[in-house]
Parts: C-alpha cells; sequence; structure tokens
C-alpha cells in the first residue's frame, strides 16, 4: 500500500512525539535517553524533527551543574549545531541557559556560538564566544585555539601574517588644481641646452702709482739768545739799633 507524502510526514510527527513522550518517561535514566536518540539518529527525520528530539532528550537528561559528563556535553553540542542551522535565537537562548547553569566544559558549544556569530556578521561577539571558552577551562582548548587563529586570518589577514586576498583597492585620483595652469614657451631644439658663458678676459694689470716726492725738510729755527744776565742786587748795610737807657 503506498502511503502518500502528507500521510508519512504525519506519522513522522506522531512517531517524533511518541518517542518525546518516552524521554520524558525516562528522565534520569542516561543510557536509555542516548539510546532513544541514536535510534532517532539513524532513521530518516527532518532537522526540525531531530532537533525536538535533543531538546526533550536534554530536558530529560537532568544533568548536574557543572556536570562534566561527556555524553551529556556530545548531545548538548549536537543541539547546539542543529538549532544554529535552524534558529538563531533559540539557538542562543539554549547557549545562555546552559551558560547560567554552570554547564560550559564543552568547547563544541562555544565554537558553535562562534560561527553562528560569524554567520551573522558580528565578528566581534564571535572572538569573545571563543575567548570566554578557553577563560572558563572548555574542553579541548586546542580546537578554541585553532578556531581564534583561524577567526583571525578570515578577518585580518595583515595582522596573521598573512598576504590578504581581496583585490587590491585602485589608487585614489589626485585632487584637482583649480589654479590657472602655467603657459611654457616651446624651447628650440638647439636651445634645450643653454650656451655657455664667454669667457671672462684676464684682469689688466694696474700701473703702480708714482712714488711721492720727499718732504723737505725745515730749515733749523735758530737758538734764542740768552737773556742778559741781571747783576746782583746790592745787599743794604745793617742799621745798628740804639738801646735806650733804663730809666
Amino acid at each position: 500500500m503506498t502511503v502518500s507524502g502528507k500521510t508519512g510526514k504525519g506519522a513522522a510527527a506522531v512517531a517524533n512525539m511518541s518517542l518525546a513522550s518516552c524521554l520524558k518517561g525516562f528522565a534520569g535514566n542516561s543510557s536509555k535517553i542516548l539510546s532513544i536518540v541514536s535510534k532517532a539518529e539513524r532513521s530518516s527525520r527532518e532537522k526540525s524533527e531531530l532537533s525536538a528530539i535533543y531538546a526533550a532528550a536534554v530536558e530529560a537528561y537532568k544533568a548536574q551543574q557543572g556536570t562534566d559528563d561527556t555524553a551529556y556535553r556530545e548531545l548538548c553540542a549536537k543541539h547546539m549545531r542543529l538549532l544554529c542551522e535552524l534558529n538563531a535565537n533559540e539557538a542562543r537562548e539554549f547557549h545562555n541557559r546552559q551558560r547560567a547553569f554552570g554547564i560550559y566544559g564543552d568547547a563544541q558549544m562555544y565554537e558553535a556560538r562562534a560561527m553562528l556569530e560569524e554567520r551573522e556578521g558580528d565578528v566581534a561577539k564571535a572572538m569573545k564566544m571563543l575567548n570566554e571558552g578557553l577563560r572558563v577551562g572548555a574542553h579541548p582548548t586546542d580546537l578554541l585555539h585553532q578556531r581564534v587563529a583561524e577567526l583571525e586570518r578570515r578577518t585580518n589577514p595583515a595582522a596573521a601574517g598573512e598576504p590578504s586576498k581581496e583585490c587590491p583597492e585602485p589608487p585614489e585620483p589626485e585632487p584637482e588644481s583649480h589654479e590657472a595652469p602655467m603657459e611654457l614657451e616651446e624651447v628650440p631644439a638647439q636651445q634645450v641646452h643653454p650656451p655657455a658663458a664667454p669667457a671672462v678676459p684676464a684682469v689688466l694689470a694696474v700701473p703702480a702709482a708714482p712714488a711721492a716726492p720727499a718732504a723737505r725738510a725745515a730749515p733749523a729755527v735758530p737758538a734764542e739768545r740768552a737773556a742778559p744776565a741781571v747783576p746782583a742786587a746790592r745787599v743794604a748795610p745793617a742799621v745798628g739799633v740804639v738801646a735806650r737807657p733804663e730809666s
């Protein structure tokens, strides 16, 4: 009997609902939950249907805060990657909720979040998520280091030491000058090189000036005659003192 496409989708939806109900019934039973998830992954399902099963499985797993359960971390990473393809907002909400609950030990969660933010055009947020994963010690750390290096090469080739693959931009045209162009007269070919300067004639020797005649000696001035000697003054004779007699 041939089943129409609409009927097949309805049956798949019912099957998904039954799987989700089964997952709720096995809350806390990690081995049974992982078995149901593995069965759903092997069957051909739409991504949205598989995402719903992942969501129910994560809810039923009941992981404890700060858990280091490898199987649970892998389940969350699968759910996160699928949400990034289907609904960016739901992917962000799921990752933020896991971080709030202290479940941030898987580097794959930060890798998926960073790829989502880069695809959405927020490179700074993508780098922030990768660095946060390294800061909180998400494993494996090598994965995050590798993604950081790749993101730097894609967004800033010069800083990463690699030549840019982008085509070089054409040089900007020089601004036009508003000054009137200077008109230059055409120079004939024979006058391109300036003629050699004429030789400077030798400086004629200037004749020496005639020697000035020697100055005549002035006639000797006769010595002045000595004035006649003045005769010596005669000495007056001494005048005697007359003694008066005592009375």
